[in-house]
């Protein structure tokens, strides 16, 4: 997409943030437009399902069980410590 954008477009990003949006705007639309609406559809729809259906997972009883420690509960004495344990032994 990026290739076929600067296809296009091939001057360097306008620093108007409002002018850069409308160009990528209607790139973008027509982009969708090649796509087709049952394309649309199908990927709003698993989109969808999988934002409903994803925090359904916690009310699995083993999942529940599972301790939920917050960033802030994680043991070390300064950020960087904090940081690691959380990312790397929780």
């Amino acid at each position: 997409m990026a290739d076929a954008l600067h296809e296009r477009h091939p001057e360097p990003d306008n620093p108007n943030p409002f002018v850069e949006s409308r160009r990528l705007s209607e790139f973008g639309r027509e982009k969708l437009m090649e796509l087709g609406l049952p394309a649309i559809a199908k990927a709003w729809i698993t989109g969808a399902t999988i934002n409903l259906a994803a925090p359904a997972i916690i009310s699995v009883p083993p999942v529940q069980a599972l301790p939920r420690t917050g960033f802030y509960d994680t043991k070390g004495a300064n950020a960087v410590e904090k940081i690691v344990n959380f990312l790397f032994r929780s």
